[in-house]
């Protein structure tokens, strides 16, 4: 390969145009989608590389084999990471606890992500600080601090050391200025501070780090020395026998239940902790997902340069007496081979450079649609790599065209007997473009069932009307007076009918308690804390019994409660009617159940609706709010309404069919990936037929003539040049409906609600590539029909 070769071979490009165009975009989209699909790949798998001794590094995973709670969890307690920390094993460890604050800086007020850790944090993951005193930010209970880009954001380009910020009101004093985290840290926050702050009450702070149960610390353990994670774990469930949680709560659901453990962990190293199946909490988290869209990125790459293979053969059959030409005057058959191959090379890096034109466009918009910061998939790297895979593909892909080169016999060729390919030939580009179909037909039908899916989930309904309600959420801190003065502004609000609150979101509970009915096995429950008007707010009529009331429950001794089917069905009731009346216990407490609701939908379409338990409330921190007429305008009305009450709060309201349509997000997203997939793979197969067809109406062209000749028709013209392409497109179907159906129920199992798919997906992708196919063909197989036998025979 020289200099040369590649201006012959850029010439040759120039000359043809056309057939440039064609071969350098279809590689392009290949190559940009490849691009972009390997990149999340890579991005997903790459998390965590960069900590120091991350080898070392490994996270408490805690799981509860409990009724009410749902599989492993990252997060422990507080308890269990001081168990380690005294552990006396070679060990340092920490705790990490989160909350989302509103931070105020002179005029602005933005959203900010607050890690609150203890123990050795900045040493089990190698953090020093940009400037400042990092351990007054973590001792200080007015103190904090803040990464360079938080402190960008909040100061712009003065600097934030010393500054002070106000979070509902109280100041606090910058006191150190971090590195900012790299996107593919699983150690997320914009500001530091320590268990002291003053952002927790006495209680809650009390509560967090005394009690076992309160399980909202992510605690991480670097190893020093020689220590196994199995002394770790057994350092921390010693220490959890001890401890009140255990004697009180724990013992005794072991000894009705005569299971030997409640609570088990384990210790997941810090690498993994992305991609843990426990943990995923998305699509992209999914280590199935990124496999397969791993194999989806290679495939179309394989498709484009299938397709580039093909009309590199095609393009080589009719050269042959060109080559013949150059052998005849001293070209040996290596430098035409050689020239071939430069001519491939050359195609696959200019279509890898407009290639990765194309994906950095398109990346702003893509990491938009996935939710993810993809920008360093950009880098001297990985554009490097790009290149030199293309170069290595070219010259793999060129090895065809390349081959028919070198067997050319110029005497052959220029006797007019050189223009036909071999049989083997033939079938290469036939078993390529069955290839490129079944691909496109495989892409196609589970595409269908994904977006079909997605749009059944979307029309299920949640268990009440979600059209005219908004849902709002006061700021972390807020006090009873502050909760109790927003509340009756709001219900004087115009256009609005009902205004419910409660503890925690409607459809995602997170709490369990046990709930026990006399003369049954004790049982574990998700429980919610709600106002009166709460369900009335939502749309909710009884199935039973009726729903709290002003005007009749009050902090009596009875404690009324309500609860859903589930919860009814659980507590062994044998209908709604049967609960109503009845008694069961919670700790201490005795309770009398006044009501059932309907279940709602979970936020989760891979978990079953919950069985829950409503407590009547006073307070809480989430809003539902009914309105009567235009809902902008109440939202409108809101934003005026808040400003007065939370100036340093930010107003986090949305329509709850906004809230559902951001709950199928994940659904419609793979949707969208595979619906973009099939589309290119079918414009890529469609390139490939279109090329076959082509190629095969030239060779045939004598043979269709003759057949005119003895009296065919076009009828028969038709048929009989239609006649290999639906062979080809059966075999297609034979191979890509079944990995399409076996992809679908896969896909399918995780669901507890499916949609009816069966198997018209299938038929539908089936008639989808036939079309593709019809049309594709059509052009060439109209040439056919209108040869003219005596210009055909003379040539």
């Amino acid at each position: 390969m020289n200099i040369k070769d590649l201006k012959i071979g850029w010439r040759l490009l120039l000359k043809e145009p056309s057939y440039s165009a064609i071969v350098i975009f279809g590689l392009s989209l290949g190559i940009a989608a490849c691009f972009l699909l390997l990149g999340l790949v890579r991005h997903q798998m790459s998390f965590d590389a960069h900590v120091p001794d991350h080898e070392k590094i490994f996270l408490l995973k805690e799981h509860w084999d409990s009724e009410g709670f749902y599989g492993w969890r990252g997060s422990s307690s507080y308890q269990s990471h001081r168990a380690i920390a005294d552990s006396g094993l070679p060990v340092i460890s920490t705790a990490i606890g989160h909350e989302t604050v509103d931070m105020r800086a002179g005029e602005t007020v933005h959203q900010i992500s607050v890690a609150l850790v203890a123990g050795e944090f900045a040493k089990v993951f190698s953090i020093t600080g940009v400037k400042g005193d990092l351990n007054a930010a973590l001792v200080r209970p007015d103190a904090l601090a803040l990464t360079e880009q938080t402190a960008q954001k909040l100061f712009g380009h003065q600097d934030a050391l010393g500054k002070t910020v106000l979070v509902m009101g109280k100041a606090y004093s910058v006191q150190a200025i971090l590195p900012t985290p790299r996107v593919t840290s699983s150690i997320e926050y914009q500001a530091l501070t320590g268990m002291q702050t003053r952002l927790l009450d006495e209680d809650r702070r009390q509560n967090r780090l005394e009690n076992w149960g309160a399980v909202g610390f992510n605690v991480y353990v670097k190893t020093m020395g020689l220590v196994a994670p199995e002394q770790i774990i057994a350092r921390v469930d010693s220490e959890l026998e001890k401890s009140k949680l255990f004697r009180e709560f724990l013992q005794p659901m072991m000894q009705q239940s005569g299971k030997k453990k409640i609570i088990t962990h384990q210790m997941l190293p810090l690498r993994e902790q992305n991609l843990d199946p426990d943990l995923a909490a998305g699509m992209t988290q999914d280590s199935r997902i990124l496999s397969g869209l791993a194999i989806v990125a290679l495939l179309i790459l394989a498709l484009a340069a299938s397709n580039y293979v093909n009309l590199a053969q095609v393009r080589a059959i009719r050269r042959q007496r060109e080559i013949a030409l150059q052998k005849i005057l001293g070209a040996s058959a290596i430098r035409v081979t050689m020239q071939f191959l430069c001519e491939s090379a050359l195609v696959t890096l200019v279509a890898a450079v407009i290639g990765l034109g194309l994906a950095w466009l398109v990346l702003p918009l893509f990491s938009e649609f996935l939710g993810i910061d993809l920008a360093a998939s950009f880098s001297l790297a990985s554009v490097g790599v790009s290149l030199l895979l293309a170069l290595i593909l070219g010259l793999i892909a060129g090895l065809v065209p390349a081959y028919s080169a070198y067997k050319v016999m110029p005497s052959v060729a220029l006797g007019g007997r050189g223009d036909q390919e071999s049989i083997s030939g033939q079938k290469v580009l036939r078993v390529l473009t069955v290839l490129q179909m079944s691909a496109a037909l495989a892409f196609s039908a589970s595409a269908l069932a994904v977006s079909w899916q997605s749009y059944f989930l979307s029309t299920q309904s949640i268990g009440f009307d979600p059209k005219p309600l908004i849902s709002l959420s006061l700021p972390a801190g807020t006090t009873r007076e502050q909760f109790n003065a927003f509340h009756a502004e709001l219900k004087q609000v115009p256009n609005i009918a009902l205004v419910g609150v409660s503890t925690t979101q409607a459809r995602s509970l997170e709490n369990a308690d046990a709930i026990d009915r006399k003369g049954f096995p004790s049982i574990h429950m998700k429980y919610q804390k709600v106002t009166t008007e709460f369900f009335s707010a939502l749309g909710i009529l009884p199935k039973a019994g009726r729903g709290f009331d002003a005007n009749l429950d009050n902090r009596d001794a009875r404690h009324d409660v309500v609860l859903n089917e589930n919860g009814v069905k659980k507590l062994g009731f044998t209908s709604n009617e049967d609960a109503i009346g009845q008694f069961v216990q919670r700790g201490e407490q005795e309770l009398q159940i006044i009501g059932v609701v309907s279940n709602f939908r979970n936020t989760d379409p891979k978990k079953n609706d919950e069985a829950v338990i409503y407590f009547l409330n006073q307070a809480g921190s989430k809003f539902i709010v009914r309105t009567l007429g235009d809902v902008s305008k109440v939202q409108a009305a809101i934003e005026q309404l808040w400003t007065r009450h939370f100036p340093d709060g930010l107003l986090r309201m949305q329509t709850v069919n906004a809230e559902i349509e951001e709950e199928n997000r994940a659904e419609k997203n793979m949707a969208w990936l595979l619906t973009l997939a099939s589309i290119l793979s079918l414009a890529i197969a469609a390139f490939g037929i279109y090329v076959l067809a082509a190629y095969s109406v030239q060779r045939r062209s004598k043979e269709i003539v003759l057949r005119k000749l003895y009296g065919a028709n076009n009828g028969h013209i038709l048929r009989f040049v239609g006649r290999e392409f639906a062979i080809l497109m059966g075999l297609a179907c034979l191979i890509a409906l079944p990995l399409a159906y076996r992809y679908i129920q896969v896909y399918l199992a995780d669901y507890v609600v499916h949609a009816p798919i069966g198997v018209w997906t299938l038929v539908a992708s089936s008639v989808i590539g036939i079309l593709v196919a019809v049309l594709a063909t059509l052009g060439n197989t109209l040439r056919a029909v209108s040869m003219s036998p005596l210009q055909i025979l003379r040539g």
